[in-house]
């Protein structure tokens, strides 16, 4: 799994589902991790403006990424608006792994202070007076 992701566009493939839309479907150069679906997610909630219609972008599931109510003669503008959305959840993910990472070092030290600290309570009851 990666926190990097590429979209491998020569995998592309466009299905027509049962109620008419189409469906693009690609796959990605590696998993992604949860990191990356995450910080999806995150990006989706957050944008700005009104919810999405003309297209949208389903949960990936392992290599894939699917990419609902597509349309023709949309597919420049889809490859590059998703190419960019890749490109800043690469970015972000690496930024929330990084973040988990100092805060799980700052909670380690934290814990092995307090077992330090147990230590030497312990020695000071132990120790005659």
């Amino acid at each position: 799994m990666s926190d990097e992701v590429t979209i491998v566009w020569d995998t592309a493939e466009v299905t027509v589902s049962q109620d008419g839309s189409m469906h693009l479907e690609v796959e990605l150069s590696d998993e992604p991790s949860s990191f990356w679906t995450n910080e999806l997610q995150e990006f989706e909630q957050q944008r700005h403006g009104p919810p999405r219609t003309d297209w949208w972008i389903d949960s990936p599931r392992f290599k894939k990424l699917g990419i609902g109510g597509v349309k023709p003669g949309t597919e420049a503008a889809v490859r590059t608006a998703l190419d960019e959305i890749v490109s800043t959840i690469n970015e972000r993910a690496v930024r929330a792994r990084a973040a988990q990472d100092k805060q799980s070092r700052v909670d380690e030290a934290e814990a092995e202070a307090r077992e330090k600290r147990a230590r030497e309570m312990t020695e000071r009851f132990r120790a005659k007076e």
